[in-house]
């Protein structure tokens, strides 16, 4: 007898711990279902409890106990997400009624996820399609009841985005690209230039960045060459990768960024000119130039570096608002500018 009712205990509390495993097994299931994004409902969880209990009594008690476990732990933790239980809404049956995880409201999250909103649809960067992905990507981000308030914020400049009507996808191009660079690799891809004719190229992607409407990618014919740009959106297929090697010189895109800010054409050149607009506009245009007042004349002049091409540009659209003093090769080209206008009104 004392023998039956020692196997019959040893029994049942084998039972409890199997018990016990399938409730941890299946919280966890629930958690990372939740952590997936599925919304979870009380028939959702039948299917998932099925799985691991025949018990057929008492799912209600263990449906609430699994809700309240998950949302316990969620507050301990401190997670960035929330369990949202549904409203009373009494038209919605119980079992229909919707769990999932929200993002926890954050007044000052919701500010800079609009900020970079606003910074991305007016970069113009991608065609519309992925441009309301990457929007939904970062409307994602917030809890459930800012959403609405995101939505609404970036409604006008999301309806009237631009963009090029040829800008073919570049999402995939991108996280190809991504990889090649992380594991040194060779592209062999099809490229149209800006006249629209076709050509194979065979190179080695080093870094990429966002300018001015494009995305560009830097690579390199071999790791001794010099560096080429490529426009991303010029690029049409990626047809083979190959192994690569890591290039003997870095490309230093701040510098880069300091001589290209306006146009990616012509030498570098480091140059001088007076200035009658407001300086610190001036200073923005050129980034790491520096400004000095002339003691004898009061004038602000300035010394700034940037490509050939780009700085006679901007400084042409200034007219009599500066007066370029060194160097000289440049004096001359904004002379022959200036006086080859002045004979077309002639």
């Amino acid at each position: 007898m004392a023998t039956k009712q020692k196997a019959t205990s040893e029994e049942t509390e084998q039972s409890k711990k199997s018990d016990k495993r399938a409730s941890v097994k299946r919280v966890i299931e629930l958690t990372m279902r939740l952590l997936n994004g599925e919304k979870i409902t009380y028939n959702r969880w039948l299917v998932i409890a099925g799985k691991t209990t025949k018990q057929a009594n008492g799912k209600d008690r263990t449906f609430w106990r699994d809700i309240a476990d998950i949302a316990a732990q969620l507050s301990e933790t401190g997670y960035a997400k929330q369990l949202l239980r549904p409203d009373r809404d009494p038209n919605v049956p119980a079992n229909e009624k919707i769990y999932q995880l929200v993002s926890t409201p954050d007044a000052a999250k919701l500010t800079q996820v609009i900020a970079l909103a606003h910074i991305v649809l007016a970069s113009r960067a991608l065609n519309k399609t992925e441009m309301a992905q990457l929007v939904h990507v970062l409307q994602d981000t917030l809890a459930l009841n800012e959403q609405e308030q995101f939505k609404l914020a970036i409604a006008g400049d999301q309806g009237s985005y631009v963009t090029s009507p040829r800008r073919p996808p570049l999402l995939d191009y991108l996280r190809q690209i991504t990889e090649a660079i992380a594991r040194q690799q060779r592209l062999v891809f099809a490229y149209r230039n800006a006249e629209g004719t076709p050509k194979k190229h065979e190179a080695q992607p080093e870094t990429f960045f966002f300018d001015n409407y494009y995305f560009y990618v830097v690579m390199r014919l071999t790791p001794d060459a010099d560096v080429l740009m490529f426009r991303l959106d010029r690029i049409t297929a990626i047809d083979q990768v190959k192994p690569g090697m890591a290039p003997q010189q870095q490309f230093r895109l701040r510098e880069y960024r300091q001589q290209t800010y306006l146009l990616a054409v012509g030498e570098p050149i480091v140059f001088r000119f007076k200035c009658w607009i407001a300086a610190q506009t001036a200073l923005e245009r050129f980034p790491g130039s520096t400004a000095r007042v002339d003691p004898k004349t009061g004038v602000v002049v300035i010394t700034a570096q940037a490509r050939e091409k780009g700085a006679l540009m901007w400084l042409l659209s200034q007219g009599a608002d500066v007066q370029v003093i060194a160097p000289p090769s440049l004096i001359k080209k904004i002379k022959a500018h200036h006086l080859a206008a002045v004979e077309r009104y002639n």
